[in-house]
């Protein structure tokens, strides 16, 4: 039960307080007076201030040397001591919440003021990168380059990185100039390919001639009942697979055309074979036409306007470059004059060698 005169707490709360003194200059009378003003948590208390005459001037406050790093507890002082004298005053320790100041004789224990509000912690980011051996002079060290704000600064090192054992060689497999879209099966070999810049597998370690046969239900008959009046009619288009290296083609063999001339003649009746290659257009192939209309395909690279048109190894003549693929063509060709000419695929036959450049 409350009794008169007692102090009764009449509620708690936590309040910002602004405190302001009125100056007096100690003469004047007046009383003792202080209001206080709050709203909500904001406080302002109103007093008098009392100021006196001026003082004494008051001795230098010693400067503070903090000695680091901090130490753990009081006892560390003890083997420190005997080492310090009148020279080292004001080193000072810093223990727990107190810092132990040496006056130049003893320590004197000071407790500091409190604590600040952490500050702001900065993010800092990293990144490197190795200076190339290329780019290394003498004399040339280590850099960091510091970029970003103070809160947000960022470190770049650029390093003189030591340069690492060499490593194992790559498996072939692996290499980056080595073509593995089809999977090597046993036996095979690598070799160059020129169009596509890189080595491949091969079942040719040494470049061995591939012969292809083209049948006669690959050819195409003049329509029956009708003659071919043009200069030329083709009767075969053929496509070699491309190869693994670089060849010439060598065709033979022989089709049956027969016809009349308007001079009379029925021997005229002849046939002209090319190659089509990215590389180039060549004929490749000729027959002339017998009594007995049967032709026979033979070699033959010259024609009018090229009658120099000839083969070796290496004067780029009818050569296929490698991983290219070639089409041939068959061609019936009137030598004489104008007339019709009929072509039955009966017994035709082409074949055809391919043979590696150089071989």
């Amino acid at each position: 039960m409350a009794q008169t005169g007692d102090a009764v707490a009449l509620f708690q709360t936590l309040m910002s307080a602004t405190w302001y003194g009125v100056v007096g200059d100690g003469a004047t009378p007046g009383g003792m007076a202080a209001t206080m003003e709050c709203i909500n948590d904001e406080a302002v208390i109103t007093t008098d201030v009392l100021v006196g005459p001026q003082g004494e001037p008051g001795k230098p406050s010693p400067i503070v040397q903090l000695q680091w790093p901090p130490l753990e507890q009081a006892a560390d002082l003890e083997p420190i001591k005997p080492t310090l004298g009148e020279e080292d005053a004001g080193k000072a320790w810093w223990i727990g919440t107190v810092v132990y100041v040496w006056t130049g004789k003893k320590f004197e224990m000071v407790r500091p003021g409190p604590a600040g509000p952490p500050g702001a912690v900065p993010q800092i980011s990293f990144s490197a990168e190795t200076i190339p051996l290329a780019d290394r002079v003498p004399g040339m060290k280590d850099e960091v380059i510091q970029s970003g704000t103070s809160l947000n600064p960022n470190l770049h090192f650029k390093l003189l990185s030591p340069e690492g054992p060499r490593g194992p060689s790559t498996n072939i497999l692996g290499a980056p100039d080595y073509d593995n879209s089809k999977a090597p099966e046993d036996g095979q070999t690598l070799v160059w390919s020129e169009v596509k810049q890189k080595w491949l597998p091969s079942d040719y370690a040494a470049k061995q001639p591939r012969l292809y046969s083209v049948p006669e239900a690959a050819f195409t008959s003049t329509p029956v009942g009708e003659s071919i009046n043009t200069g030329s009619f083709n009767l075969l288009t053929y496509t070699v697979e491309e190869q693994d290296f670089a060849w010439i083609p060598h065709v033979s063999g022989h089709l049956k055309a027969f016809g009349v001339e308007l001079k009379g003649d029925p021997l005229q009746i002849g046939c002209q074979v090319r190659l089509q290659a990215e590389s180039g257009d060549w004929i490749i192939g000729r027959g002339h036409g017998t009594f007995m209309s049967w032709t026979t395909i033979l070699p033959h690279f010259s024609e009018p306007g090229d009658e120099g048109g000839a083969v070796a190894p290496d004067n780029g003549v009818a050569i296929v470059r490698a991983g290219e693929r070639a089409k041939i063509t068959v061609a019936l060709k009137n030598d004489g004059l104008l007339g019709g000419y009929v072509f039955n695929r009966s017994g035709a036959q082409l074949s055809i060698l391919v043979i590696p450049q150089g071989a």
